[in-house]
């Protein structure tokens, strides 16, 4: 009997064994539901887990489709979420990023655009905010490298549609539940060479839809060097953006920010003798840029490397444009500023550069600053046309990089880094007034009639009126000063520098008032080395009469506050202010403003004895 009872008992163990192996694969199966569930909620209540969501698809496919074992597909699901993972980390600072910009964007909009879709396009207040930007920096690549396209959304009412297109073709339909921001990922697989758009549109639970958000991908064979098809396809977009013609081949040179150092600091030590050197230096002092005692031995080249990202050079007719060293492709900021340096060799080809000599001493430093505003702001506006017609694609830029840095100056005064930044930032602003009069052929008319004063950079109206500056004439000093001193410089002072002497001691609203009336100036410099002493005249006029007024207001107090001292009426028509280390005067007669700063009080006599009044 016991014999007929064993194998019943050991089918009974065996059936006992297999039902507790059943039991435990439904567990591992309900968990293993659970965990895919909870991804999904996750992605959906996470915009930066959409990413994770839509791979993970991708890998559950792949394994129902080639996988024949749990331990091969428990293997590859390890693998793929390790890349995840460290794409989802390098991604996340950058969607937090974006998200952050999407409110920045809703409360101060990015300046107008002429054209009708742009990576920060701006919508009307009622249309939901869209940003689009691709994973990694490359805006052109091989036919077959996977792309990874994100886009976010956000609006009050709830976004409830985040649409991803490609030429047109739906690449992504995505259905948020109503969430007012919404990311969400796209992969594409080009199969074929040519210039792709990639769209976004988003709409709100109200039905409100978005301006379409756009950006170009240039897709190269598989055999083509990027670079190399980067900056063809640069180079063409700016022709087509400014509606120029090549008339000569641009040799560009992908150079390391190194030998920006190296070739630069030989420039900025060639561009002017010593002589002349300590001759601007001794301007600069005049009009208290600079303190007594700084001299040209304490000059340090600026530190070029970090800020400058390219320059062209008109001797050789070349572009150098600066490839960090640990990146093979160009990156955004270096198809920025190949745009913008290829612009420059453009205005070159067509305007002449060297006809604009900036390192010329005989023409003023107000007017060599204005033609660089003309000339940088020209390529300002192409940079930002660049972005807002979709030629930059990829990961957007952050505001800083659409100006140029500044230089590490070392101990040289904050108004030098004002003046480096005026052609940038105040060249954009009067080239985009003439774009938004007339396009470029305004910008091209003001090439044939160049701006001839930082006053019309200040006031492009007053360019677009006619409004030159007005001549003003300096008696010789010579006689008046007697022996030992030495004549420095004779030359413009001009609308901007005269604001930024007066902001030395003026807020900013009184000292800009101040100099915006101006009509024209002269100044002349002395000086004694063997005191080390100085004396300036600075004759004005003014606009209006009203401006006059504004002026003399506005540097009585400056002299007052330079000096320590208080106001001396020398006569119906001259103050003066004598402090411990100088006299400045004012006169104002039927000739003009005269400024007037000496060492003393006796010299200063004399020196006022010597102006005309009538």
């Amino acid at each position: 009997m016991n014999l007929n009872l064993k194998p019943t008992a050991v089918a009974l163990t065996l059936l006992t064994f297999f039902l507790l192996m059943l039991i435990l694969l439904a567990a591992l199966l309900f968990l293993w539901q659970e965990r895919e569930a909870t991804l999904t909620l996750a992605a959906t209540t996470e915009p930066r887990a959409v990413a994770a969501e839509a791979t993970l698809v991708q890998v559950m496919a792949e394994q129902r489709e080639g996988r024949a074992t749990s331990t091969a597909v428990f293997a590859t699901r390890q693998a793929r979420e390790a890349v995840l993972e460290k794409d989802l980390s390098r991604m996340q600072s950058e969607l937090e990023r974006f998200e952050l910009a999407l409110t920045t964007v809703a409360n101060h909009p990015p300046r107008p655009s002429t054209s009708q879709t742009s990576p920060t396009a701006t919508p009307f207040p009622e249309q939901p905010q869209v940003r689009l930007f691709i994973a990694d920096r490359l805006a052109t690549r091989h036919v077959g490298q996977p792309v990874t396209i994100i886009a976010s959304a956000t609006h009050p009412d709830g976004i409830t549609v985040l649409n991803i297109a490609v030429d047109g073709e739906p690449l992504i339909v995505d259905s948020p539940a109503d969430v007012s921001l919404h990311t969400t990922t796209a992969h594409w697989l080009p199969t074929a060479v040519g210039e792709y758009r990639i769209t976004a549109l988003a709409t709100t639970s109200r039905g409100r839809a978005s301006q379409p958000v756009a950006l170009n991908l240039n897709i190269v064979p598989a055999e083509a060097d990027l670079n190399d098809a980067l900056q063809a396809q640069i180079l063409q977009n700016v022709l087509d953006l400014r509606g120029l013609d090549l008339l000569a081949p641009i040799e560009t040179q992908l150079i390391s920010p190194a030998q920006v150092q190296r070739q630069l600091e030989a420039d900025f030590l060639a561009t002017t003798t010593l002589d002349e050197a300590r001759r601007n230096i001794l301007v600069l002092r005049g009009f208290d840029f600079v303190p007594r005692g700084f001299d040209m031995d304490t000059l340090q080249p600026p530190d070029f490397a970090g800020v400058v990202a390219g320059y062209y050079e008109p001797d050789t007719k070349q572009v150098f444009v600066v490839r960090p060293d640990d990146e093979a492709v160009m990156n955004q900021q270096s198809q920025l500023t190949l745009a913008h340096e290829f612009m420059h060799a453009l205005q070159d080809q067509h305007f002449g550069l060297s006809d604009f000599d900036i390192n010329d001493p005989e023409i003023s430093k107000d007017i060599r600053l204005a033609w660089r505003a003309l000339g940088e702001g020209e390529a300002e506006l192409v940079e930002f046309l660049y972005q807002a017609r979709g030629y930059l694609t990829g990961e957007e830029l952050d505001e800083s990089v659409l100006l140029y840095g500044t230089p590490e100056l070392g101990n040289l005064p904050d108004f030098l880094v004002s003046e480096f930044n005026f052609p940038y930032a105040r060249g954009f602003d009067f080239v985009y007034a003439l774009y938004q009069q007339g396009g470029f052929p305004a910008v091209d008319a003001a090439w044939q009639n160049p701006p001839q004063s930082t006053e019309q950079i200040l006031h492009p109206e007053k360019y677009l009126a006619g409004d030159v500056p007005q001549e003003v004439a300096l008696p010789d000093l010579s006689g008046a000063l007697g022996e030992g001193w030495q004549f420095v410089q004779e030359n413009r002072l001009g609308e901007y520098y005269l604001r930024e002497h007066l902001l030395l001691q003026l807020p900013r609203t009184v000292a800009t008032t101040a100099a915006a009336g101006w009509g024209g100036d002269r100044f002349v410099l002395y000086h004694h080395p063997e005191r080390d002493e100085l004396v300036l005249l600075l004759g004005l006029v003014w606009d209006t009469a009203v401006d006059d007024t504004e002026f003399t207001t506005a540097y009585q107090t400056y002299a007052a506050q330079q000096t320590g001292a208080e106001a001396t009426a020398v006569d119906a028509t001259t103050t003066c202010w004598l402090g411990a280390a100088e006299q400045i005067c004012l006169q104002n007669t039927a000739v003009g403003h005269f400024i007037l700063r000496v060492p003393d009080e006796a010299l200063g006599t004399a020196v006022l004895n010597a102006l005309p009044t009538r």
